[in-house]
């Protein structure tokens, strides 16, 4: 289901919105699983035409135990705001309350990964190759940052409360490489180029 509304905003630098739910699935890391809240934040006088960014990537994976695994948000700012990416312990009935992790997991270790989770605060990749099965749960916190008169300023926070299951996997994930800008259609494992920079109208075609 999807709620909408209209609500005509005055201008104000932190506008705090969330929604709560008391059904939080059951987690294996957790000290009792409970309720989940959600907050987001919004300025709306330095920024007084903003959109939020939107995510193309639900919240929730499946992972096979012993294989490399890593997850993108998918995220496109329809202003081209730049996006930042860190990890939150995720709330339960408030700002304030968070949930209870099992020692040693936490927010930025919820599972067994060898090696350590990692998560990159530019693209918002988080990387792991899990060693045990569970289902567990941490949070991505997303600020939004514009440029306003030469000073980097945030202009919004949404938060993804993201849950995953670790399990045994028969299958082995595909292995791909880089981009294959020589369009040989042929897998090789020099081709290492992951990322590249481009200027609006170009056209570039690669393999993977």
């Amino acid at each position: 289901y999807v709620y909408k509304g209209t609500v005509n905003l005055p201008p104000c630098n932190s506008w705090s919105m969330s929604y709560s739910s008391g059904a939080r699935n059951p987690i294996t890391t957790l000290s009792g699983s409970g309720s989940w809240y959600m907050p987001g934040f919004l300025n709306n006088l330095q920024a007084p035409c903003n959109s939020s960014p939107q995510f193309s990537n639900k919240p929730i994976a499946v992972i096979c135990q012993g294989q490399s695994f890593c997850f993108n948000h998918g995220a496109i700012d329809p202003d081209g705001d730049s996006l930042s990416y860190s990890f939150y312990a995720p709330k339960t009935t408030s700002m304030t309350n968070t949930v209870n992790y099992i020692w040693p997991y936490s927010a930025s270790n919820f599972l067994n990964s060898t090696p350590p989770i990692t998560i990159d605060p530019v693209t918002g990749d988080i990387c792991m190759t899990p060693t045990t099965n569970l289902v567990t749960v941490t949070g991505v916190k997303v600020e939004e940052w514009r440029e306003i008169n030469g000073v980097p300023v945030l202009v919004g926070t949404v938060y993804r409360d993201m849950q995953l299951k670790v399990d045994f996997c028969n299958n082995q994930i595909p292995t791909l490489s880089g981009m294959d800008t020589l369009l040989t259609s042929t897998y090789s494992a020099t081709d290492t180029t992951y990322w590249m920079e481009m200027c609006l109208g170009p056209t570039v075609q690669f393999h993977i």
